[in-house]
C-alpha cells in the first residue's frame, strides 16, 4: 500500500483527494491546510510520498519544508513555483536532498493528447501548433492569469517540439484575455489564454506538411480530428477510460516504487516557468530572447 499525504484543501486539493480515494492498494494518509501547526502536521507524516495543492504563493516554502522533513518523493502542482528564480532555489535543494520532484503539469496525461503523439506522423514534420484555453472562473488567490493558464501551452509545446523557444512575446486582449507567440525556430506557436470569454473554449492543434490534428476538449465528450491537405477528415478514436488526474497520480506512485522519471519532471517544471517568466515580462517590454 502507498501511502500519500497531501497540503492544501482548495478546488485542486479536492479532486486529488476524490481521485485517490479510487485507486486501489493506494491510501491517503491526511490533509491539511496550511496553519499554525503546518510543521507540526509535517513532523507526524509517515508517508511515501507528498503532494503540493496549495495556492501558487506558497509552493517553494511549502516544498522547502516538506524536503527539509526528511521526504524524498514530491508531486507540486502547476506551476511549479510562483517565480522562476524559486524553482532554481527549489531545483538546488532537491539536489542537494536526492528528492524527485513531479510536476502536475496535468495535459500531457490525457487520453486524447497521449493518442495524438501516437498518431504525430499523420500531420508529418511539425510546422505550427495552436492552443485556446478560455474561460474558467477567475482565481482570487493572487495567482495571474499567466500563472493559471500560460503553463499548459508551455509545456505541451515543449513536449511536442522537443525543444525549447528561440524568444517569446506576449499581448493583452480584452480583459484579461492574453495571446502568446513562441518561436522554437522552424515551429511556431501560439496560445489565447484568459478568465473571461463568451465560450469555453479548449483546443490543441497540430499542423505539418501532411496534414493537422486538433484536440477540442471544450464540451463533455472530447474530439480528437485529422484534416489531411485535401481537406478530408478523420475522427481519432482514444479511450475514454480514465482521467488525466489519476493517469498522473499513477505516475506519481510508480516513480515512488520505482524511483523512475516521470513524464512531467521537475526540469520541465523549470523550462515552463522560465516561460512564464519571461512571458509575465514579454507583456510590457520587447520580444524576449530565452
Amino acid at each position: 500500500m502507498i501511502k500519500l499525504a497531501l497540503i492544501g484543501k482548495g478546488k485542486w486539493g479536492q479532486n486529488y483527494i476524490k481521485t485517490i480515494r479510487g485507486i486501489r492498494d493506494v491510501s491517503l494518509l491526511k490533509s491539511n491546510i496550511l496553519g499554525k501547526d503546518y510543521l507540526n502536521f509535517l513532523s507526524k507524516l509517515d508517508a511515501d510520498g507528498v503532494i503540493i495543492a496549495t495556492p501558487v504563493s506558497a509552493h517553494f516554502q511549502v516544498a522547502k519544508d516538506v524536503v527539509k522533513s526528511g521526504f524524498k518523493k514530491l508531486l507540486i502542482e502547476k506551476p511549479l513555483t510562483r517565480t522562476f528564480s524559486e524553482a532554481l532555489l527549489l531545483r538546488k535543494l532537491a539536489k542537494k536532498h536526492s528528492v524527485l520532484i513531479m510536476v502536475g503539469h496535468i495535459q500531457l496525461y490525457d487520453e486524447a493528447i497521449i493518442k495524438m503523439e501516437e498518431k504525430l506522423s499523420l500531420v508529418g514534420t511539425i510546422r505550427e501548433m495552436s492552443y485556446e484555453g478560455l474561460k474558467s472562473p477567475i482565481r482570487t488567490d493572487g495567482t495571474t492569469v499567466i500563472q493559471d493558464w500560460g503553463p499548459h501551452p508551455s509545456y505541451l509545446f515543449l513536449h511536442f517540439a522537443s525543444r525549447f523557444p528561440k524568444n517569446l512575446t506576449g499581448e493583452r486582449g480584452r480583459e484579461d484575455n492574453i495571446l502568446l507567440r513562441y518561436n522554437f525556430g522552424n515551429v511556431v506557436a501560439t496560445a489565447k489564454i484568459g478568465w473571461t470569454y463568451p465560450k469555453r473554449r479548449r483546443f490543441f492543434k497540430i499542423s505539418g506538411d501532411k496534414g493537422k490534428l486538433i484536440f477540442d476538449g471544450s464540451l463533455d465528450v472530447k474530439k480528437l480530428t485529422f484534416i489531411d491537405n485535401n481537406g478530408n477528415k478523420k475522427f481519432v478514436k482514444f479511450p475514454h477510460s480514465i482521467s488525466p488526474l489519476k493517469t498522473e497520480i499513477l505516475e506519481f506512485v510508480n516513480m515512488i516504487k520505482k524511483r523512475s522519471v516521470p513524464k512531467t519532471t521537475l526540469s520541465q517544471g523549470l523550462e515552463v516557468m522560465k516561460i512564464i517568466d519571461f512571458a509575465e515580462k514579454s507583456l510590457v517590454e520587447q520580444p524576449k530572447q530565452l
